[in-house]
């Protein structure tokens, strides 16, 4: 499905690439070994580092007789991935964007292969959103969450504090943020109207959410941040929101990791892979594993810096303990 909606975005890319996505084409890769053999697994880790490393190693454990080979340059995985250098790729959100530069490595990609490369979302990293401690607030609905990256002239009491202020916004990559809040296919839309509403309401701040802007809230009683959930933001002080989904329903905090993986936590950034079509079939298991609870586990104990240990990542095997 996200193949098909990939192409339909990017519909006139996709035509001049030849690719025909109801077709059964003929492998681009040389034929994969037969079932249960193995052989390298060349992994690009632009995005979802830590924790797509820790499961491939947990699979290579498991599985002695594959080779996993970590690209060398993270910032060159996607384009070493699109040349087919890479089996794996790793990223956050999306493989292409709606725009000319992606259009165009469509067209170079399909002229090696007769299909898209093939996605898959195997975890989400919750965003939280955060206020200064004595800010009223219990919690706050998605229809207010809207509001404050779609309406420029959003005041407090759009998102539910009675003490009329100016929003001060604390925010990094607003677009992935509002492409959470949005209905599928509404992506470029969501970018313009966020952009007007962040540029009125976001508090300038370095490129990394980090201490200065840590010490910077906590002075900061107008403040609200948005951001990848991590346990340095919960044990700094400040008040994480529980989002309420629709009326009448209870509030969830992205420490529910079931939730998160359900959607019933909606503001979530997609982890996700990429393989090539007609990958090997050792690479195929691979990827097919990384949606297993086994999988999940290797990714939950990742270390990351940033979030503090173990990762918040919610694995997708986790939706099915979501209980409402």
């Amino acid at each position: 499905m996200r193949n098909l909606l990939t192409l339909a975005m990017l519909g006139g890319a996709a035509v001049a690439a030849g690719w025909v996505v109801a077709s059964a084409a003929a492998p681009d890769l040389a034929a994969g070994p037969a079932a249960g053999a193995g052989g390298p697994i060349r992994i690009g880790l632009p995005r979802l580092r830590c924790e797509l490393q820790a499961a491939a190693e947990a699979y290579a454990k498991l599985h002695p007789e594959v080779n996993v080979i970590f690209g060398d340059e993270p910032s060159k995985s996607r384009r070493e991935f699109l040349a087919g250098r890479l089996d794996v790729l790793g990223y956050e959100s999306d493989l292409f964007y709606q725009d000319q530069a992606s259009s165009d490595e469509l067209q170079e990609y399909g002229k090696t292969h007769s299909k898209p490369p093939k996605e898959l979302t195997v975890a989400y990293w919750p965003y939280a959103v955060a206020v200064h401690p004595t800010n009223p607030m219990k919690a706050i609905t998605v229809a207010q969450l809207r509001q404050l990256f779609f309406n420029p002239e959003a005041r407090w009491p759009h998102l539910g504090r009675s003490t009329d202020g100016r929003i001060r916004l604390y925010v990094v990559d607003s677009r992935r943020i509002a492409q959470a809040l949005v209905a599928p296919g509404k992506e470029r839309e969501a970018q313009q109207l966020s952009s007007r509403a962040v540029s009125k309401h976001r508090v300038p701040t370095p490129t990394i959410i980090g201490d200065a802007i840590y010490k910077a809230m906590a002075d900061d009683k107008d403040g609200i941040v948005v951001w990848m959930h991590s346990n340095q933001l919960a044990d700094i002080g400040f008040k994480n929101l529980p989002i309420v989904g629709a009326p009448g329903k209870p509030g969830v905090l992205p420490t529910d990791v079931a939730a998160v993986a359900s959607g019933r936590y909606p503001l979530r950034l997609p982890l996700r892979v990429a393989t090539h079509p007609g990958a090997p079939e050792h690479v195929q298991a691979f990827v097919a594993w990384l949606q297993t609870p086994q999988a999940g586990e290797a990714m939950a104990l990742a270390e990351i810096s940033h979030a503090n240990y173990p990762s918040p990542i919610a694995h997708v095997s986790m939706a099915e303990k979501d209980v409402p």
